[in-house]
């Protein structure tokens, strides 16, 4: 399998009937979408026991006010990873847009570039490199044209906001009201 040197072995009862299993599964390989797409196995440990989607299943389930999980190949990453005790290093929302509904956008902090909202056609390139893993947590919910307005209220106060995490912050877990411009918006908890 492209992108992993793992060896899957089976066993069948007779040489016709394993003949018959290669031939099926061959069969498959060749009408799946990662064959024809060449898409590489995941870069995690152990693949073949997590639970997957393809992109394209991820681009149609992925909706407004989902979670997007993160763990990065940083050493930061292995510092908050640490810290908090989580597989993951760092999360952001899901936006979708009418507009274009193709694609996926996310609202993050991040130290660089405070808080700012990203394309996932533009970055998904680094999966595998600099992300080694995402997961999507989506939510069953209606969405109500309510949220969605508090949401954007939301997004015009924080885009934008400088983003700052220290030892000193993460010990004393507080956040700062973001009702004021230029404010900086400081970690709650350390995943962020």
């Amino acid at each position: 399998m492209n992108g992993n040197d793992r060896v899957f072995e089976f066993k069948a009862a007779s040489e016709v009937e394993a003949a018959d299993w290669v031939h099926v599964i061959s069969l498959h390989i060749d009408e799946s979408k990662g064959h024809k797409d060449r898409a590489l196995a995941p870069r995690t440990e152990q693949f073949w026991r997590q639970e997957q989607i393809s992109e394209r299943q991820f681009l149609a389930k992925a909706d407004t006010f989902d979670i997007l999980l993160f763990r990065c190949n940083t050493g930061g990453g292995k510092l908050i990873r640490a810290y908090s005790r989580s597989e993951f290093d760092h999360a952001a929302m899901v936006l979708k847009f009418g507009q274009e509904p193709d694609d996926i956008f996310f609202i993050e902090a991040t130290s660089n570039h405070g808080v700012s909202i990203k394309r996932y056609s533009s970055m998904k390139h680094t999966i595998g490199n600099f992300y080694q893993k995402i997961v999507l947590r989506h939510l069953e919910w209606s969405r109500p044209n309510e949220a969605l307005d508090i949401l954007e209220q939301f997004i015009e106060e924080a885009q934008q906001c400088k983003y700052n995490v220290s030892l000193d912050i993460l010990r004393n877990r507080r956040t700062v009201n973001l009702g004021r411009p230029n404010q900086q918006l400081l970690a709650q908890d350390p995943v962020g």
